[in-house]
């Protein structure tokens, strides 16, 4: 029974292969059991990868992933995956800025992720806060209100000085990228005052 799902979904993933290729790129990934696989990683849908190292082709669904992580030299970006649960189903996002709070995306069509500059129309991004999902849209809302409990008016001062708008994904990625540096100096601030 194992061998023959084994081979269907081989079926399926040539299959799926064929209908759009799908650019793979040298990456490593990291299995919930500590196993890592080194090879071609290549995204076959939001909830499966296909790794091909030097000895087998292997199939690694959202829930037994850790994570991954490969260079993508078309983007010119070393790219990091994480498996999420998004109303209880287990996707695998991207991790755009990582830290206190993350930025994490998913492709709204794996098709469009070709060998080509992305557009951020084509993603849903998520903010992910105390290891809870969060849809973009809550930044300006709960999520600042969070900075602020946080790091006073420290962020929002940012974002305001820069005229930065906290609706559009590439201001909000400059937002938390300044707000997560700020988390990260925290203990050295406290240890200037004493």
């Amino acid at each position: 029974m194992k061998t023959l799902c084994i081979i269907f979904f081989s079926f399926l993933i040539d299959a799926s292969l064929l209908a759009f290729p799908a650019p793979s790129h040298q990456g490593v990934i990291v299995l919930n059991d500590g196993e890592v696989l080194v090879g071609e990683i290549t995204n076959i849908n939001n909830q499966l990868l296909l790794v091909v190292t030097d000895s087998a082709r292997v199939v690694v669904p959202a829930h037994q992933l850790r994570k991954a992580q490969y260079f993508d030299e078309i983007n010119n970006i070393n790219r990091k995956f994480l498996p999420l649960s998004e109303h209880g189903k287990l996707m695998i996002y991207e991790v755009v800025v990582n830290g206190d709070i993350s930025i994490v995306r998913i492709p709204r069509d794996l098709r469009s992720s070709t060998a080509r500059e992305e557009k951020p129309s084509e993603f849903r991004y998520y903010l992910l806060v105390v290891s809870e999902l969060r849809p973009f849209s809550e930044f300006s809302k709960s999520i600042s209100a969070y900075m602020e409990s946080r790091v006073g008016n420290l962020a929002k001062s940012y974002w305001r000085e820069n005229r930065l708008n906290p609706h559009q994904i590439s201001d909000a990625i400059q937002i938390v990228r300044y707000y997560n540096g700020q988390i990260r100096s925290l203990p050295y601030l406290a240890d200037l005052q004493h």
